[in-house]
């Protein structure tokens, strides 16, 4: 069966993560790959409760970064087992609002160390990751206006500190300059017109990329096997 991409779309809140999943999905229907939507944390039905815990609830106690990275990681890996993984074989497409490079960014601000964060993937996901991954960058003054013009409301994590907020951006552009060939890095402060143009051009330019090498692997299978 044909492989299909599995696409995150990673940025800090307000960066127009929204905008560019409506655009990945036209995109997706235009060159006439099959898809489904899924977001993180949740995606399954445990998934969401989850969710629910690690960002809105409160016990009456404080829940450590620990156990906090533990409850993303177990939310991630309901999703991959019976959502994205499912898919991929069914020969979907899957679009994540979100994935794992964002508890590396945002938990390792928050103090997690980065070496731990790397075993417990490795540990329940190993070497599973997108094949694309779009990062919308923006400021903390353009994520902080267009969250306050929107009147949204901030969930537990999103109420932490300016530092907190300016060390997750650092750490996904970390990320991305590490891992260059999967990540796709628009610069989202522009006018939304700008970045939805440019959006749409990255994307574009993914799916002809995907395309081209999943041709060329078949060809090479198909001399190694020596058919014709």
């Amino acid at each position: 069966m044909k492989k299909m991409p599995f696409i995150s779309i990673e940025g800090l809140d307000g960066a127009g993560k929204g905008e560019a999943k409506k655009i990945i999905i036209e995109e997706l229907e235009r060159a006439g790959i099959p898809y489904i939507q899924t977001r993180e944390p949740g995606g399954t039905p445990i998934a969401e409760h989850l969710r629910e815990v690690v960002k809105h609830t409160n016990f009456g106690e404080t829940m450590s970064i620990e156990t906090e990275t533990l409850l993303f990681y177990a939310s991630r890996v309901q999703n991959v087992n019976n959502v994205i993984k499912v898919h991929l074989e069914k020969g979907n497409a899957v679009v994540s609002d979100r994935f794992a490079d964002s508890t590396m960014a945002y938990q390792s601000a928050r103090g997690m160390d980065k070496d731990k964060i790397k075993a417990i993937h490795n540990a329940v996901l190993g070497d599973f990751k997108p094949d694309m991954t779009l990062y919308l960058d923006v400021d903390l003054q353009t994520s902080k206006n267009r969250m306050n013009y929107r009147g949204e409301q901030y969930d537990r994590i999103e109420q932490a500190a300016d530092l907190f907020f300016n060390k997750a951006r650092e750490n996904y552009l970390l990320l991305a300059k590490e891992d260059p060939k999967r990540f796709r890095v628009i610069d989202a402060r522009d006018e939304l017109s700008v970045v939805s143009e440019n959006v749409r051009k990255v994307v574009r330019d993914f799916i002809k990329e995907f395309e081209l090498t999943q041709k060329k692997d078949h060809k090479q299978k198909v001399r190694r096997l020596g058919m014709h």
